[in-house]
């Protein structure tokens, strides 16, 4: 049980690195009238996840079609050529 929330939490920590790592969100100090204070503020872009997400999914795709032999793997195949009798 121990290593399972063991697993998680380094699962968590790695999300919240690689988050922060790639703009998901930001976090900023925000002065505040209380000088014994320290205030936090907490931007999330909701967008770039699903950008990254897409980049990933597009770089996959190219890697695959490189993989396959394919020159360009976004294009339609060449249409075959007619049989010659």
């Amino acid at each position: 049980m121990k290593s399972l929330l063991a697993f998680i939490a380094v699962l968590v920590l790695l999300l919240l690195s690689v988050g922060y790592m790639r703009g998901w969100y930001s976090i900023s100090p925000v002065e505040s009238q209380d000088e014994s204070k320290i205030n936090y503020q907490i931007t999330i872009d909701k967008n770039k996840p699903q950008q990254d997400l897409e980049t990933v999914e597009q770089k996959a795709k190219e890697g695959l079609g490189k993989l396959k032999g394919d020159s360009n793997s976004d294009t339609t195949p060449p249409e075959p050529s007619p049989k010659q009798e």
